[in-house]
């Protein structure tokens, strides 16, 4: 029997790190919020959502048309007030026509650094750092967190993604990632 050419071999091995490493990127682009935002699948209409403990008028602030936001603070609703620990001061469901689209969750500034090794550990690096604040992209969501606000959007309802062109605001953010 014939032993492989020493090349060979190389060239064997660096393939399989290539395929390790496409691998390795495509399981580091997923979020906890790829599917929804605890437990509320995105695109889900005001109709359908479960019991969130919201009063009828803060329900009745989810328009018909257009963009519109159900606010949850401390003692108010049903929602889990944090993120892996991190305890949030607020937490905002974005809905346009209706349907869930994007949360936006508040902390204090002295917990940015956990927040950030949060998104880090499930999505990897921020693939766009910025003084204003870091970008994360998986397929599903967009991902922003400033000095206090992490910030999820749902890609396929986001109310700004232009019909039009086939490559979303967020391409360029994170080129290769959607």
């Amino acid at each position: 029997m014939r032993r492989p050419h020493p090349p060979t071999v190389l060239r064997q091995f660096l393939l399989c790190l290539v395929l390790l490493s496409f691998a390795t990127a495509a399981t580091a682009s997923t979020s906890r919020f790829d599917d929804g935002f605890q437990g509320l699948v995105w695109g889900i209409s005001k109709d359908e959502l479960p019991d969130l403990g919201l009063k009828p008028a803060a329900l009745n602030n989810i328009y018909k048309k257009g963009p519109s936001s159900a606010f949850f603070g401390e003692g108010s609703g049903k929602l889990v007030m944090a993120v892996e620990g991190v305890a949030l001061l607020s937490i905002f469901l974005n809905f346009f026509d209706q349907r869930l689209y994007g949360a936006d969750m508040v902390f204090t500034p002295g917990q940015r650094q956990e927040v950030y090794d949060i998104i880090v550990k499930e999505t990897g690096q921020p693939c766009q750092q910025t003084a204003s604040g870091d970008r994360w992209q998986t397929p599903k969501v967009a991902i922003v967190l400033t000095d206090r606000e992490l910030m999820v959007v749902a890609r396929d309802f986001d109310p700004d993604k232009t019909e039009a062109a086939p490559a979303d605001k967020d391409a360029a953010c994170c080129p290769g990632k959607g």
